[in-house]
């Protein structure tokens, strides 16, 4: 267990938790846990880029956005639930990218997600060929060519 996480410890089954702990406190240990859900590491709530650009959207709040959970804070994951969202195929999105000062793009990272803060609203821009991005906080996603 010294490489788990409180996740990996909700996943185990009763008799995992008793094998670990012994009869009486593994038993206990598993009432203790059951009925909770293990809470994602990351929620990010998502509004995609109307079509026309971002009018009503200045203010970071309008609109009507969706959540992303992430577990393993990697742009991998980001990546497929970004593609999931937003109903494209997996994997067609090539990269992401996060609008910073003055507007300029930057390439998200498995670092940079890690330090995102919890429950940050984005708003989203998808762009074949090249990335696009709007709003303060905003990812662009590039589908790839096409």
């Amino acid at each position: 267990m010294a490489g788990g996480s409180s996740a990996d410890l909700l996943k185990l089954s009763r008799r995992d938790l008793i094998q670990i702990c012994g009869a009486p406190d593994g038993i206990r240990l598993c009432n203790a846990l059951m009925g909770r859900c293990p809470r994602p590491r990351l929620t990010l709530y998502v509004l995609r880029e109307p079509a026309g650009g971002a009018e009503g959207t200045e203010d970071g709040c309008s609109g009507l956005y969706q959540e992303v959970h992430l577990e393993e804070l990697t742009v991998a994951e980001l990546t497929g639930k970004l593609a999931e969202l937003l109903g494209l195929p997996a994997g067609q999105i090539q990269q992401v990218s996060r609008q910073g000062p003055s507007g300029i793009h930057i390439l998200v990272s498995d670092t940079m997600i890690r330090n995102l803060l919890d429950e940050t609203c984005f708003v989203v821009a998808v762009a074949k060929g090249n990335t696009v991005a709007t709003g303060r906080q905003s990812w662009a996603g590039d589908d790839g060519p096409g």
